[in-house]
């Protein structure tokens, strides 16, 4: 039997505990239950509490996933569509660019920034996905690059004509 647990970062101490009792089941020649957890790196961090040493001893194998780079995000993302059933590229060059940029390459936001921009294409009624939806879908979520975090974000000039109340404290 398997037992596959994602995001088991979000678990706590207690649970993961709970979970390496789970292990100790096995007949006179192997374990009766394998156990995968996946989660984020801080998972990683979570397994090298004191509290958590004998888990971390039973781990078999870990692995992490780095970002994809530039072409593997490309390939990720005419995968996905292919399999959704698109034979007609639907994101611009430049938006599979932007896309790249603003993921840094992680799947889980290259889904999130894509399903926004296909539902913007969808509401616009077009067939080709640009750089501009690309932004569009950033402002919408929030998300920006350093560069435009610095244009977005300058510091407003203090106000001179107000009055400062000394006796105000936090």
């Amino acid at each position: 039997m398997i037992l596959i647990i994602d995001e088991a970062q979000n678990l706590s101490v207690e649970v993961l505990e709970e979970i390496r009792l789970l292990t100790n089941f096995e007949d006179s020649d192997k374990k009766l239950i394998q156990i995968i957890l996946s989660g984020q790196v801080q998972l990683e961090e979570k397994l090298k509490l004191p509290e958590l040493a004998q888990l971390s001893q039973r781990v078999g194998f870990s692995c992490r996933l780095i970002p994809l780079n530039y072409e593997q995000t490309k390939g990720y993302i005419e995968n996905r569509l292919s399999v959704a059933g698109v034979v007609e590229p639907l994101f611009t060059a430049k938006a599979i660019k932007e896309i790249y940029i603003h993921s840094k390459g992680i799947p889980r936001v290259i889904n999130i920034i894509c399903d926004l921009a296909l539902l913007f294409g969808f509401i616009d009624e077009t067939r080709e996905i640009g750089h501009t939806t690309i932004q569009e879908v950033m402002q919408e979520l929030n998300i920006y690059t350093p560069e435009q975090l610095q244009r977005r974000h300058r510091r407003p000039r203090r106000d001179t004509d107000v009055v400062r109340d000394r006796s105000f404290r936090r």
